[in-house]
């Protein structure tokens, strides 16, 4: 394995560990279409899982070992953004021919939260159920094992149980504003600013009303 090889190996296996340890459990692995037609990027990351996520390929293509030597997992998903299907005529009938995911920006305020939300309800699509439909992966590296089961996680063969985090993710998309202790503090904190300054700016004129009116006692002598 070379350098290369070595670091993507090494921020793969971290990502998966750091992910597990929060709670977060991947069902797949996803990354650009390309990185199945090179060797070092395909062997370090797309090999331990047998499902795939393909993203479009972005403007500039980089390989490190490419030999379009594509391998197959159990099912790969090809990505394309929701927003490419606006202008197209759908229902609830709507079919793909190939495994297809569509591709949403990640919102990060209660106002882009209410938007990807509307638009997932104007695509009028039936979307996959992966607990009804028997979904089921795995993604095994040397030191942990991720494994999705009709709903159910376990790691190391050890069956989690998911806490509800709506009470996070609540928070997290609040409003969009910084949070209300934080908020009154600078709040209090501007207003101590502006009474000093005042006062800054009130002994300012009584020393200019006084300057002058000994400079004014000056001439008059």
């Amino acid at each position: 394995m070379d350098t290369a090889g070595q670091l993507l190996n090494q921020k793969f296996l971290t990502y998966i560990v750091s992910l597990a340890r929060q709670q977060v459990f991947p069902v797949g692995i996803s990354s650009a279409g390309f990185w199945n037609q090179d060797k070092i990027l395909r062997n370090n990351s797309l090999k331990y899982a047998d499902h795939w996520l393909l993203m479009q390929d972005g403007t500039k293509v980089t390989y490190i070992n490419q030999d379009n030597d594509a391998q197959i997992a159990k099912q790969s998903f090809f990505a394309m953004p929701a927003a490419s299907l606006n202008d197209v005529k759908k229902s609830d009938s709507t079919t793909f021919t190939i495994p297809t995911a569509l591709t949403i920006n990640m919102p990060y305020s209660q106002k882009e939260l209410e938007h990807v939300e509307n638009e997932i309800k104007n695509l009028h699509l039936s979307w996959y159920n992966p607990v009804e439909d028997g979904f089921s992966s795995e993604i095994n590296t040397e030191t942990t094992s991720l494994k999705y089961d009709h709903g159910d996680y376990s790691v190391n063969g050890k069956l989690e149980d998911i806490q509800n985090t709506n009470l996070d993710l609540n928070k997290q998309f609040s409003d969009g504003k910084s949070n209300s202790l934080f908020k009154n503090y600078f709040k209090v904190q501007g207003n101590i600013l502006a009474v000093f300054f005042v006062i800054i700016m009130i002994i300012l004129l009584i020393f200019i009303f006084i300057g002058q009116k000994v400079y004014w006692n000056r001439f008059k002598r």
